[in-house]
């Protein structure tokens, strides 16, 4: 993900044509929970065969079963409209439902079944849920209209489509029937969507420099990794499960997933500032394979909890409306921003950034202002 310059605020509206119960607007910010995906599918796969065909194809007209097509068709190419009915056709008959996830729906359907009937049931009290946790953190001035879509079938867990599109697509598959677990990770994502309405294009920051100037390639890539830190880091700490009422298992183990990673925030920022030193001073490092390594989940996503560390400070210690202004900005802003707090909040439980990483931080804050737009 990247970001650029981005201090604009003025009324940004974003709607959503989906269906579902939708939260009353708090501090501009508005949630809609869509469950009909989901229940299409689930309703297909574990009736009658003389009626499968006919409910697939119902299902095919909604949006989030388009939406869950399309994104397995960019990891299976077989994945189709015609695919999809095949697939029901073929769990209905006992046989897999390759290539989507439908076997196990069909065999196993009363936890997804509990969860659906939990989050329409308790679709206002959920939606409203995410609208206050979001509006804690969205940005003064933002009007945002966001959908939760629950969707069934697919190999992913949940998927944002794109920077601007203001819908969070999640596989109740995934969920262990526990509807607080799932709003807790919506949260998280459903942030990533309140970021992305206040930047500018994030794409570019991730891929090569095109640079031919060896000193722009550093910035550039010390710019992405303090986007990613920012970017994931504050979508953790808005998604925070124990700031977050439940009592379900999948919520418990997110909480101790959480507890696990911040006791190690000494490692974990150790880790970071030798990833900021390599790319810092050394123009062709690999810029993917050290964004994985800080980021990625095959190494547990510490950076993450950096920027989850940096915002708790920057909010127990500067306030949550300097937070607020910290989701439209630079991320070395935030960066900095945390720098001066640690400095001067005598705080032994704060991590302190290598000096490298502050010049780091310093030198492409500079590079910003000097050329208006993150280095390439």
């Amino acid at each position: 993900m990247t970001v650029k310059l981005g201090r604009y605020l003025a009324a940004l509206t974003i709607a959503v044509p989906l269906s579902g119960a939708c939260a009353q607007p708090r501090s501009g910010i508005s949630v809609t929970i869509d469950t009909s995906a989901a229940e299409a599918v689930l309703k297909a796969v574990t009736g009658d065969l003389t009626d499968a065909e006919s409910l697939a194809r119902t299902a095919l007209e909604l949006p989030g079963i388009q939406a869950m097509i399309a994104k397995e068709h960019r990891y299976v190419p077989a994945a189709s409209a015609d695919s999809f009915i095949a697939a029901v056709l073929a769990t209905v008959n006992g046989r897999g439902g390759e290539p989507f996830a439908l076997r196990e729906i069909r065999d196993n359907p009363a936890q997804v079944r509990t969860l659906l009937a939990n989050l329409t049931s308790r679709k206002t009290e959920l939606s409203g849920r995410l609208t206050d946790r979001l509006g804690m953190y969205a940005p003064r001035g933002l009007t945002l209209h966001t959908t939760l879509a629950v969707v069934l079938g697919s190999h992913q867990n949940g998927w944002v489509p794109d920077q601007k599109t203001p819908v969070f697509y999640i596989d109740a598959g995934f969920q262990s029937g526990d509807a607080d677990a799932l709003i807790a990770v919506a949260a998280h994502e459903l942030f990533h969507v309140v970021q992305g309405a206040v930047q500018p294009d994030w794409s570019a920051a991730l891929a090569a420099s095109t640079s031919s100037s060896p000193e722009m390639r550093e910035m550039h890539n010390v710019h992405a990794a303090l986007l990613n830190l920012v970017i994931e880091g504050m979508a953790d700490y808005v998604g925070d499960p124990r700031a977050l009422p439940g009592d379900g298992s999948g919520i418990e183990r997110a909480r101790r997933e959480y507890t696990r990673n911040l006791a190690r925030s000494s490692e974990s920022f150790a880790l970071f500032d030798t990833i900021i030193y390599r790319l810092y001073r050394d123009p062709d490092a690999p810029l993917e394979s050290l964004l994985n390594i800080g980021f990625g989940g095959s190494w547990e996503q510490t950076g993450y909890y950096v920027g989850f560390a940096m915002a708790s400070a920057i909010e127990r210690y500067v306030g949550r409306e300097r937070l607020q202004e910290l989701v439209a900005s630079p991320p070395e802003d935030f960066v900095l921003e945390y720098v001066a707090v640690e400095r001067r909040a005598a705080d032994r439980n704060l991590m302190r950034p290598a000096a490298s990483s502050v010049e780091a931080a310093s030198a492409s804050r500079r590079s910003l202002s000097a050329h208006g737009t993150p280095a390439r």
